[in-house]
């Protein structure tokens, strides 16, 4: 998953976003929060966690350190489609799934000027 950590990192800071190395955000518990991918526009974070296949278990590894960071959360499944359970879990918790053929809608929205934190990114 190295390859498609490398290419969402160059196609995020084309987009804009400073990326955020290590990508660890503080949280609200003191504890550093690891993802696999973070950037930052202006002063909000996003947390990108890369899956092959991702289930719900790793939707819930995503929620609990969004929830604690408070960064916009993405899933990124890089194989396959993740069924309507996980696709479900992942909306109740406001975390938006990308998958293979949805890179290009994301990068434009982040190219977008007006978008800021939550709103206009889990429209």
């Amino acid at each position: 998953m190295c390859y498609e950590s490398l290419a969402l990192e160059i196609q995020l800071s084309l987009a804009g976003l400073e990326i955020i190395k290590p990508p660890l955000i503080l949280g609200k518990s003191g504890v550093n929060d690891r993802f696999s991918l973070v950037g930052k526009k202006d002063s909000h974070f996003f947390g990108f966690d890369i899956y092959q296949e991702p289930g719900t278990i790793d939707v819930l590894r995503t929620y609990i350190k969004a929830f604690d960071t408070g960064a916009t959360a993405f899933v990124v499944c890089v194989k396959g489609n993740p069924g309507g359970e996980v696709r479900r879990l992942a909306s109740s918790y406001g975390i938006r799934i990308i998958g293979p053929g949805e890179f290009e809608g994301l990068l434009s929205e982040m190219r977008a000027p007006q978008v800021s934190g939550r709103t206009r990114l889990l429209q």
